[in-house]
């Protein structure tokens, strides 16, 4: 997109500038969203100035945004507007923003996920500390985590005390990808068959990472 110019998104940031909306971001390397205002955009750089964030994130946070895109999102009519940006500088407490690409959505939701019936879905395969890679099967994925089932023994003993894993998923023969996963809730279960129950948070993902599972995961929830 090398312009602002579909006259619905337009009228959506005029709206939010004129209203001082608060719109919500999530930082590539954070997990919480923190608040801002769009103070004012440019139609031919399609570039948005933001003001300061609330509450405020790190140098590590701001120097990600550089270079791992993001989303903010703001509300607008019964719908809301999802922004794919880039930083592109920064000075003070103001923020300018490329943005890569939109969407109108009814759903909140950050990413869109798809599901999978059980052991039908990409393998995903995680490596402990000192021990063999464990394998399971992804239940619902988006782009910023996962649900993962692991049948077999329960592995609570081998991630406790880990905050984080180094995983590799394989979607088929020829398309895998590699990343680090955040450890969020872990938890064994004996219905309807003995498993641990995993749930990963993808914090930071390359560019291409992102992109490459954003479509795989747009032509699924597509079809």
């Amino acid at each position: 997109m090398s312009e602002l110019s579909n006259p619905a998104l337009i009228g959506a940031l005029i709206d939010a500038q004129r209203r001082h909306k608060s719109v919500r971001i999530v930082p590539p390397a954070g997990e919480n969203s923190v608040a801002s205002t769009i103070l004012g955009f440019d139609y031919y750089e399609s570039t948005l100035l933001l003001d300061n964030f609330a509450p405020q994130i790190s140098r590590s946070d701001t120097e990600s945004m550089k270079h791992c895109a993001f989303w903010l999102q703001l509300p607008h009519q019964d719908h809301f507007l999802t922004l794919y940006c880039l930083l592109e500088s920064h000075l003070y407490e103001l923020y300018t923003l490329k943005i890569l690409s939109y969407e109108f959505t009814s759903n909140r939701r950050w990413y869109p996920r798809i599901h999978f019936d059980p052991r039908r879905g990409p393998i995903l395969s995680l490596t402990p500390p000192h021990a063999l890679p464990v394998d399971g099967w992804i239940k619902n994925l988006s782009v910023r985590g996962a649900q993962v089932e692991i049948y077999g023994e329960d592995i609570r003993e081998q991630l406790a005390g880990q905050a984080r894993c180094d995983c590799r998923i394989k979607f088929n023969e020829l398309f895998t990808v590699d990343c680090t996963a955040a450890i969020r809730q872990l938890a064994f279960k004996r219905s309807p068959a003995c498993h641990s129950s995993l749930r990963l948070v993808f914090p930071q993902l390359s560019p291409v990472v992102f992109r490459q599972l954003e479509n795989f995961i747009e032509a699924l929830h597509v079809n």
